[in-house]
């Protein structure tokens, strides 16, 4: 992947995260209900953001720094939540919230070995 590319990457991952910041604490833009809808949403953004994170930075170590931030936020999230009015925090939000950096970080992991193979 080319540089300019790399650029574009990290442009939509921290565009992403203003999206999901702004998304996950405006009372106005809440689920209807805590169900499982609100668990996919998290898992989904959760594994744009790993995976637009694992491909926009270079090496282990700055992808693991990524994936680990991504953690922190989701958490950091969480928590200012609970400050919020019609919000409220929940272990099972990053619970969700991890699975979907866990999952971006397998399925790009995974893509990555697969185009190696095929060369």
């Amino acid at each position: 992947m080319s540089g300019w590319q790399r650029i574009l990457c990290f442009g939509a991952w921290l565009l992403a995260i203003a999206a999901v910041i702004a998304g996950s604490l405006s009372p106005d833009l809440r689920p209807p209900s805590g169900g499982v809808i609100d668990k996919c949403q998290h898992v989904g953004a959760y594994l744009v953001l790993s995976g637009l994170a694992m491909t926009a930075f270079v090496g282990q170590r700055r992808r693991v720094l990524a994936l680990v931030f991504l953690f922190l936020l989701g958490g950091a999230i969480e928590l200012a939540q609970g400050y919020f009015g019609g919000r409220e925090a929940s272990a099972f939000d990053q619970l969700a919230n991890s699975l979907g950096i866990l999952l971006g970080a397998v399925a790009f992991t995974w893509t990555i070995r697969l185009r190696r193979s095929a060369f």
